[in-house]
């Protein structure tokens, strides 16, 4: 179960987050891996193990993809091999019993070359699909890194600014009654330089 074990805060936090990852599920975005800011931004230091995952993957299907591209144009060159052939002996007035057994063999050829093509042409165009899938995932576990990083930073901020205001108050009463030593002091000096003199206030000079 999704909550099951989880204190009670714990789990309003999951049930927030599910709300704000809603709102960008089945959303157009670019892919993500062909991104610069998408890399500046998750380094590999801090990409979470399912956001390697998704990008190994997605990488895995432009492979494939490029591979299925190369393997249909291989097919393309094959059939037009034996359809120059079929159209070479079409030409001629009369052909051999073996020439018309090697024209069957090539038509033969085309028909098993154009299933393959039709199976290859059938994965590729599936793969735009596949990837976009593997893209939204992507792009969801980038927005939770970014949702809980954030959450996180907001506390600590939080706890900062306390910290902050803590040491200000502290910095503020700590100046105040260095400013209250040094009145006093200054009332000490003026209170026995008229009564003493400036001899006086030299031997304190000295002492200190």
């Amino acid at each position: 179960m999704f909550f099951k074990g989880k204190k009670k805060q714990e789990i309003e936090n999951d049930i927030e987050e599910e709300r704000f990852l809603e709102r960008f599920r089945n959303v157009d975005v670019p892919i993500l891996i062909l991104d610069e800011r998408w890399h500046v931004m998750f380094s590999e230091s801090k990409k979470t193990d399912a956001q390697r995952t998704l990008e190994k993957e997605i990488k895995e299907l432009f492979k494939s993809q490029a591979k299925l591209s190369k393997e249909i144009e291989l097919q393309e060159e094959k059939k037009k091999v034996f359809f120059n052939n079929i159209l070479m002996h079409m030409k001629l007035a009369q052909i051999s019993e073996e020439e018309a057994l090697k024209q069957e063999e090539n038509q033969e050829h085309i028909r098993n070359i154009n299933k393959e093509i039709e199976k290859l042409e059938l994965e590729f165009e599936n793969m735009p699909k596949r990837i976009k899938e593997l893209n939204q995932e992507l792009l969801i576990e980038s927005l939770r890194y970014c949702y809980r990083r954030m959450r996180e930073n907001k506390r600590v901020l939080k706890e900062q600014e306390e910290l902050v205001k803590e040491a200000e108050k502290l910095l503020e009463e700590r100046v105040s009654k260095k400013q209250e030593k040094e009145k006093e002091n200054e009332q000490m000096y003026v209170f026995m330089h008229r009564l003493f003199g400036r001899n006086v206030l030299e031997i304190f000079d000295d002492f200190d």
